[in-house]
């Protein structure tokens, strides 16, 4: 599984990170426009599988919750603790979450800034279009 970092070196690697051009005619502008088109796809993409990376990420701690806390809590329960046991079971729940938690924010501000560039990227667009309608 990718981290998070490995994606936004990949990010930066691929120079998705940053996007400077320089438009005097249209036809420069028709060309930004396509690269940054190319360039969303592919942002895209990137954030598919992170997406994908948090959802592995989820559904194995949504199978760790199933049983966290049960060997203490059935300890508990045989002597007779079934509130305490139900605390032991909810505490082990917290603590998973938690856990699950720090593990998803990394991915989750990589897709802050991958929006982030996303929307850059889409007035960018607009401002190519600008320039191409206004020499028409």
């Amino acid at each position: 599984m990718k981290s998070a970092q490995d994606f936004l070196n990949q990010l930066q690697d691929e120079g998705l990170t940053t996007f400077s051009m320089k438009v005097d005619t249209p036809e420069d502008a028709k060309l930004a426009k396509k690269k940054i088109i190319l360039n969303q796809k592919r942002l895209r993409q990137i954030k598919k599988e992170v997406n994908e990376v948090q959802k592995s990420i989820r559904a194995d701690y949504a199978i760790q919750s199933q049983t966290a806390g049960s060997g203490g809590s059935t300890v508990l329960s045989i002597f007779g603790k079934k509130k305490l046991a139900g605390s032991w079971r909810a505490a082990a729940k917290t603590d998973l979450r938690a856990e699950r938690d720090s593990l998803l924010q990394p991915y989750t501000s990589l897709k802050e800034i991958i929006n982030e560039i996303l929307y850059k990227s889409d007035e960018a667009k607009l401002k190519c279009d600008e320039i191409v309608h206004s020499h028409t």
